[in-house]
């Protein structure tokens, strides 16, 4: 994902949650904050969401169909309100960013993903 617009989006949603103080939470630290916080037997199950259908599995490429949809609709709106607000983008430089993010989505080459 390296050099796409989806990395740049991600980047700069990490940044401006960040400079807001509410950093991005990692899903890796979960189970050791859980434990932190007191909980015992904390089990950990980890999954992955495809971006779109480039997984083989049939399962996988189901998600990735439904997670692309929820991705695609929620492009626009993930990013507006804070590289707006909070990076002080011009509304038309996000959308011309959302626009190379959706038509990235598709593109079964870019082996993206979401741990969950």
């Amino acid at each position: 994902m390296d050099g796409t617009a989806q990395q740049q989006a991600w980047s700069l949603l990490q940044e401006s949650m960040t400079k807001e103080g509410r950093p991005y939470a990692d899903v890796g630290q979960f189970k050791k904050w859980m434990e932190e916080g007191g909980f015992t037997n904390v089990v950990e199950k980890r999954f992955v969401w495809p971006m779109n259908q480039w997984p083989k599995d049939p399962c996988l490429k189901e998600l990735g169909s439904w997670n692309l949809v929820n991705v695609r609709e929620g492009t626009e709106t993930f990013l507006l309100a804070t590289l707006t607000r909070i990076l002080g983008w011009k509304k038309e430089d996000v959308q011309v960013l959302a626009a190379k993010v959706r038509a990235e989505l598709g593109d079964r080459r870019i082996h993206a993903y979401n741990p969950m």
